[in-house]
């Protein structure tokens, strides 16, 4: 039987795994050889050039020689021809990009061969910090190579490994280059070599976001009467409505010799205000003057300001969305552009949207890690930040929806180690959360939810803090509202070993698990068809096996009630029917649907049906 799709591959049993790795090092080019008038040669040993530069700028790719004019190049069989933009290519830098194509066997694949010296398969990690929301630890693998012709011998001292792309995919059988399915993308960030073996460690793109800012810094050249202190001092970023932000004073220098004293409030080549609200003085509200919003400046007279004295400034500046501030950031400050390219532009979309209730004021007034923003941004809309396989920035918002196609896992597929484990950590009476920050004092304001079901049901009186960007009240109380839900129960963690059906999952992604002791028993009750999501996944390809950390929801998943048409039913597996109306003769699996798929009305004392002890709380606002 012919295997022509990835699906049927990962869970038909004895199938053969084919493993691509597609690696795109760069080397400066200095070898060059005059080939008439002005267009020069270099001896190339790589199957594809995917882009060649001159001094930063992108060459144009021609598709005869004889069309190679100045800044345009030719790859012809095993020679690169190029004519530089001006002078000759000696007196520029001239970096090519490579691609190579290596396999774990011989292979071509929509024309493109293989080469199969893939030594070994790769095992990758992924892992969420947090369950609730934040940036997932950078994920890693390795690969090795063989060496034994010498192949590497050269080039790994010409090619420039380190920061270069590096893609895992995994297919096999009789699977078209449309069915591999990515495994990993990211960067090397070590090569070494040895006489029998080339070894890659690589790890995700996050690594890009990992560099601090602001940028843009106070210099005297642009603001002359600075204060020494404040010559290198950067420029803040400020999106959204933000309170008490300390700003700068440019005319500092000039001490007590001006009337009025200049005040710069953040950097305009990267973000803007659109309303000044207050500036403080010693923490006193006062009145400024020459107000710029386009300029993001004000003035205050030397009656109201003495040198010395601490001056913030409440505004509203552009974008209040967590999501969209991330995205601003890291395109116009981290030169990483929003595109098809660098993001899971669907689960981005998708995010902003869910993200749009929980509006945000986000303050960077001293150098910090991009990547602790994205935590706190993160943090801040119940979201997470990560890398999806094919290396992309992905971003869900935590929610309890369960989508009605979810992969199984059933006790066949588990191989061992099927553990269960709840935490008291994970359950608080009450829940506070800061927001509407005072960035210069670093305070908060705090909204608070309590919980009598914790204390009553497990006697847990604690509670828990988190800060937040979060700048409106309306945004808290959803906010507080589901960490409450959350922290009121305990949450059911899982761990277990696989087969390698989930190859093509990450964190974030759900799938239903069912488990029992034996192959005679049945399901046992509370996993039986259990949505779970996935927090931590190992892809061990060497021993085809996949370790997963899940849990069970947060303890919330299928007691959230949902809009659903006038007349939902059940699936014909279910024995179909209407399940408008809930009916304590369901089977217990219809019941576990009906919660999963619809919502109920409740009445006060949390019983959809007072006489089924089955419906209480089993249908609550998200």
């Amino acid at each position: 039987m012919s295997i022509t799709t990835f699906a049927k591959l990962i869970t038909t049993p004895g199938t053969k795994k084919i493993f691509l790795a597609e690696i795109e090092p760069s080397e400066q080019i200095i070898d060059w050889t005059l080939n008439s008038g002005s267009v020069y040669y270099t001896a190339i040993n790589v199957i594809a050039i995917t882009s060649v530069y001159e001094d930063g700028v992108l060459l144009t790719e021609v598709t005869t020689l004889a069309a190679v004019t100045a800044g345009k190049w030719y790859h012809g069989k095993d020679k690169l021809y190029l004519q530089a933009s001006s002078g000759t290519p000696y007196s520029n830098v001239i970096v090519v990009n490579y691609k190579m194509y290596i396999a774990t066997e011989d292979i071509t694949l929509n024309d493109i061969y293989y080469q199969g010296i893939l030594a070994t398969v790769p095992v990758i990690h992924q892992q969420k910090k947090e369950p609730y929301y934040g940036v997932s630890i950078i994920s890693s693998g390795a690969v090795s190579i063989h060496n034994n012709k010498g192949f590497f011998d050269v080039i790994y001292k010409d090619y420039k490994w380190n920061n270069k792309n590096i893609t895992i995919l995994l297919g096999g059988e009789d699977l078209p280059y449309s069915e591999y399915a990515e495994q990993f993308g990211g960067k090397i960030i070590n090569a070494s070599l040895t006489t029998s073996k080339f070894d890659i460690d690589f790890r995700d793109n996050k690594d890009d976001f990992e560099d601090t800012i602001p940028k843009n810094t106070f210099t005297t050249a642009a603001y002359p009467n600075l204060d020494s202190e404040d010559v290198g001092r950067s420029i803040s970023l400020l999106y959204g409505t933000v309170f008490k932000v300390p700003v700068v004073c440019t005319s500092l220098g000039l001490g007590t010799a001006t009337s009025l004293h200049s005040f710069k409030i953040l950097d305009t080549s990267v973000c803007s205000v659109t309303t000044i609200s207050q500036v403080y003085v010693n923490d006193v509200a006062k009145a400024h003057s020459s107000a710029s919003v386009s300029s993001a400046t004000f003035k205050l007279a030397t009656a109201t300001y003495s040198p010395g004295d601490s001056v913030t400034v409440s505004i509203i500046a552009n974008e209040s969305n967590p999501v969209e501030q991330l995205k601003s950031i890291a395109s116009n400050v981290m030169s990483v552009p929003y595109n098809s390219d660098n993001y899971d532009t669907a689960t981005v979309a998708l995010a902003v949207t869910d993200a749009s209730v929980f509006p945000t004021g986000l303050a960077i007034t001293e150098a910090v890690s991009f990547l602790d923003i994205c935590g706190d941004l993160m943090k801040s809309c119940m979201g997470s930040l990560f890398n999806n396989n094919s290396g992309k920035y992905a971003i869900k918002i935590w929610n309890v929806e369960v989508d009605d196609n979810l992969t199984d896992i059933d006790f066949v597929d588990i191989l061992e180690g099927f553990k269960a484990v709840s935490k008291v950590e994970d359950i608080r009476k009450t829940m506070r959360v800061g927001w509407r920050k005072n960035w210069d004092a670093n305070k908060y304001s705090y909204t608070q939810l309590s919980s009598d079901t914790t204390e009553r049901v497990y006697g847990i009186t604690k509670s828990k803090t988190i800060t937040t960007l979060q700048s409106t009240s309306a945004g808290v109380d959803i906010y507080i509202g589901r960490l409450g839900m959350i922290y009121e129960t305990e949450t059911i963690r899982m761990e277990f070993t696989s087969k390698i059906q989930l190859a093509n999952k990450n964190i974030g992604d759900r799938i239903q698990i069912s488990f029992k002791r034996q192959d005679a028993d049945s399901n046992i009750e509370w996993l039986d068809t259990l949505p779970v999501e996935i927090n931590m996944i190992d892809k061990d390809f060497k021993n085809n096996i996949i370790s997963v950390a899940v849990d069970d929801l947060k303890g919330v998943g299928v007691n959230v009630g949902k809009w659903t048409s006038d007349a939902p039913v059940f699936p014909s597996y279910l024995g179909g029917g209407s399940m408008a109306t809930w009916d304590k003769s369901w089977s217990t699996t219809q019941k576990e649907y009906a919660k999963q798929n619809a919502g109920f009305w409740s009445n006060d004392d949390g019983f959809i049906d007072n006489t089924d002890p089955e419906s209480y709380r089993t249908s609550r606002w998200w």
